[in-house]
Protein backbone atom coordinates (compact mmCIF):
# COMPACT_ATOMS: atom_id res chain seq x y z
CA UNK A 1 0.00 0.00 0.00
CA UNK A 2 2.85 2.53 0.87
CA UNK A 3 4.38 1.92 -2.78
CA UNK A 4 1.27 2.44 -4.51
CA UNK A 5 0.85 5.57 -2.53
CA UNK A 6 3.95 6.49 -3.23
CA UNK A 7 3.69 6.34 -7.01
CA UNK A 8 0.81 8.10 -7.09
CA UNK A 9 -1.16 5.28 -8.40
CA UNK A 10 -3.94 5.59 -5.94
CA UNK A 11 -5.46 8.51 -8.48
CA UNK A 12 -5.07 6.10 -11.56
CA UNK A 13 -5.83 2.33 -11.14
CA UNK A 14 -7.34 0.10 -8.55
CA UNK A 15 -4.77 -1.40 -5.47
CA UNK A 16 -5.83 -5.36 -7.00
CA UNK A 17 -4.31 -3.74 -10.29
CA UNK A 18 -1.65 -2.71 -9.01
CA UNK A 19 -0.65 -5.73 -6.83
CA UNK A 20 -1.77 -7.96 -10.23
CA UNK A 21 1.22 -6.18 -11.53
CA UNK A 22 3.63 -6.10 -8.92
CA UNK A 23 2.99 -9.71 -7.16
CA UNK A 24 5.08 -11.65 -10.04
CA UNK A 25 8.10 -9.46 -9.96
CA UNK A 26 10.96 -11.86 -8.69
CA UNK A 27 14.00 -9.24 -8.71
CA UNK A 28 12.52 -6.88 -6.66
CA UNK A 29 11.23 -7.03 -3.47
CA UNK A 30 11.89 -6.79 1.27
CA UNK A 31 14.03 -8.54 2.71
CA UNK A 32 14.83 -7.75 6.08
CA UNK A 33 12.49 -4.67 5.71
CA UNK A 34 14.56 -3.12 3.13
CA UNK A 35 13.41 -2.68 -0.61
CA UNK A 36 15.75 -4.03 -2.93
CA UNK A 37 15.74 -3.98 -6.72
CA UNK A 38 17.97 -5.88 -9.20
CA UNK A 39 18.16 -4.11 -12.79
CA UNK A 40 19.53 -5.98 -15.95
CA UNK A 41 21.46 -3.86 -18.29
CA UNK A 42 22.58 -4.50 -21.68
CA UNK A 43 26.20 -3.65 -22.74
CA UNK A 44 25.74 -0.54 -25.62
CA UNK A 45 26.75 -3.44 -28.05
CA UNK A 46 23.88 -5.39 -27.50
CA UNK A 47 21.35 -2.58 -27.82
CA UNK A 48 20.72 -2.75 -31.67
CA UNK A 49 20.92 0.84 -31.86
CA UNK A 50 23.67 3.24 -32.72
CA UNK A 51 23.71 6.87 -31.66
CA UNK A 52 20.81 9.28 -33.87
CA UNK A 53 20.19 5.94 -35.21
CA UNK A 54 17.06 5.48 -34.18
CA UNK A 55 15.73 9.05 -33.75
CA UNK A 56 12.12 9.79 -32.63
CA UNK A 57 9.45 12.36 -33.06
CA UNK A 58 7.22 13.62 -30.00
CA UNK A 59 3.67 13.15 -30.59
CA UNK A 60 2.39 13.94 -27.41
CA UNK A 61 0.86 12.43 -24.57
CA UNK A 62 -1.74 9.77 -24.95
CA UNK A 63 -3.43 6.52 -23.45
CA UNK A 64 -3.23 3.21 -25.29
CA UNK A 65 -4.30 -0.18 -25.24
CA UNK A 66 -2.23 -3.41 -26.80
CA UNK A 67 -1.71 -6.69 -26.68
CA UNK A 68 1.95 -7.56 -25.66
CA UNK A 69 3.35 -10.08 -28.56
CA UNK A 70 7.03 -10.36 -27.41
CA UNK A 71 8.22 -9.87 -23.95
CA UNK A 72 11.56 -11.12 -24.22
CA UNK A 73 13.08 -7.58 -23.29
CA UNK A 74 11.10 -7.02 -20.62
CA UNK A 75 13.84 -8.03 -17.56
CA UNK A 76 15.90 -5.20 -18.86
CA UNK A 77 16.03 -1.75 -17.92
CA UNK A 78 15.75 -0.09 -20.41
CA UNK A 79 12.46 -2.33 -20.85
CA UNK A 80 10.58 -2.79 -24.10
CA UNK A 81 7.16 -4.97 -24.81
CA UNK A 82 6.77 -5.52 -28.47
CA UNK A 83 2.97 -5.08 -29.07
CA UNK A 84 0.16 -4.84 -31.35
CA UNK A 85 -2.45 -1.79 -30.33
CA UNK A 86 -3.20 2.07 -30.08
CA UNK A 87 -2.62 4.59 -28.90
CA UNK A 88 -5.03 7.63 -28.40
CA UNK A 89 -3.34 11.34 -29.20
CA UNK A 90 -5.32 14.24 -29.27
CA UNK A 91 -8.55 13.00 -31.63
CA UNK A 92 -6.29 10.68 -33.41
CA UNK A 93 -5.45 6.91 -32.76
CA UNK A 94 -2.69 5.74 -33.55
CA UNK A 95 -1.08 2.21 -34.26
CA UNK A 96 1.91 1.34 -31.95
CA UNK A 97 4.01 -1.41 -31.86
CA UNK A 98 6.33 -0.78 -29.04
CA UNK A 99 5.74 0.20 -25.16
CA UNK A 100 9.19 0.95 -23.88
CA UNK A 101 10.33 2.08 -19.99
CA UNK A 102 13.43 4.06 -19.14
CA UNK A 103 12.33 3.23 -15.53
CA UNK A 104 12.78 -0.20 -13.48
CA UNK A 105 9.36 -0.29 -12.23
CA UNK A 106 8.05 -1.45 -15.33
CA UNK A 107 10.51 -4.40 -16.13
CA UNK A 108 8.35 -7.35 -15.90
CA UNK A 109 5.35 -5.81 -15.64
CA UNK A 110 3.52 -7.70 -18.33
CA UNK A 111 3.82 -10.98 -20.26
CA UNK A 112 3.15 -12.22 -23.63
CA UNK A 113 -0.09 -12.84 -24.12
CA UNK A 114 -1.32 -9.89 -21.83
CA UNK A 115 -4.04 -7.02 -22.68
CA UNK A 116 -2.38 -3.86 -21.45
CA UNK A 117 -3.38 -0.60 -20.93
CA UNK A 118 -1.63 2.84 -19.63
CA UNK A 119 -0.73 6.11 -20.74
CA UNK A 120 2.92 7.73 -21.88
CA UNK A 121 4.27 9.54 -24.51
CA UNK A 122 3.84 8.52 -28.06
CA UNK A 123 6.88 9.08 -30.60
CA UNK A 124 7.70 8.08 -33.81
CA UNK A 125 10.44 6.24 -34.14
CA UNK A 126 12.52 6.96 -37.61
CA UNK A 127 15.26 4.58 -38.45
CA UNK A 128 17.30 5.34 -41.74
CA UNK A 129 17.41 1.76 -43.22
CA UNK A 130 13.94 0.39 -41.34
CA UNK A 131 10.17 1.36 -41.65
CA UNK A 132 9.25 3.84 -39.13
CA UNK A 133 6.81 3.33 -36.02
CA UNK A 134 4.96 4.39 -33.09
CA UNK A 135 5.51 3.29 -29.77
CA UNK A 136 4.55 4.76 -26.41
CA UNK A 137 7.44 5.56 -23.50
CA UNK A 138 5.92 5.18 -19.58
CA UNK A 139 7.71 6.69 -16.91
CA UNK A 140 8.67 9.74 -17.82
CA UNK A 141 5.91 11.40 -16.24
CA UNK A 142 3.73 11.17 -12.96
CA UNK A 143 0.80 9.77 -14.45
CA UNK A 144 2.18 7.18 -16.76
CA UNK A 145 1.60 3.52 -16.08
CA UNK A 146 0.99 0.21 -17.22
CA UNK A 147 -1.12 -2.28 -16.46
CA UNK A 148 -1.91 -5.68 -17.57
CA UNK A 149 -5.67 -6.67 -17.20
CA UNK A 150 -8.97 -7.06 -19.37
CA UNK A 151 -8.99 -4.27 -21.93
CA UNK A 152 -12.27 -2.90 -23.19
Amino acid sequence: LKLYRARGLDRLISFREFQNAEEGKTFQGLFRGSEYFIRFVKQPCEAGESYGNPSYKPLGRGAFEAVVLDDSEAIFTPCRYLVEGWAQVGAGRIPIREVASFRGRFCSQAERGDHVRGVGAVEEVLWRDKPSYHRVIVGEDKGDFLIPGMVG
